[in-house]
């Protein structure tokens, strides 16, 4: 069976990038290497400069929304819903829940 949509990644602009495939955030975002598929290239504004050129990678692993903060200067955290949020170690792979 082929792997559906796996929900939406909401920015604060209100645009809503859709989960069928990885997604790369940054200020100067770009393909990863080693990536097979095209992702989805979300270009922050370079007025957020707490936001790196190559900032944070959103994965599809199977059926799991997988992020990895890609060394960013400024850190990424993630607020798991009825969680505590939580800094993300650069490199290290965070399985994210609907809503996180």
């Amino acid at each position: 069976m082929a792997r559906p949509t796996l929900g939406g990644l909401r920015l604060p602009t209100g645009e809503v990038v859709p989960l069928d495939r990885g997604v790369v955030l940054g200020r100067k975002p770009a393909p990863l290497e080693g990536t097979v598929d095209w992702p989805h290239l979300v270009h922050l504004p370079p007025s957020h400069s707490y936001v790196s050129r190559l900032h944070l990678q959103i994965e599809l692993d199977g059926w799991e929304v997988v992020a990895r903060d890609l060394d960013s200067r400024g850190g990424t955290t993630l607020a798991p819903p009825g969680g505590q949020p939580q800094r993300m170690k650069a490199q290290e792979a965070y399985v994210l829940e609907p809503g996180t």
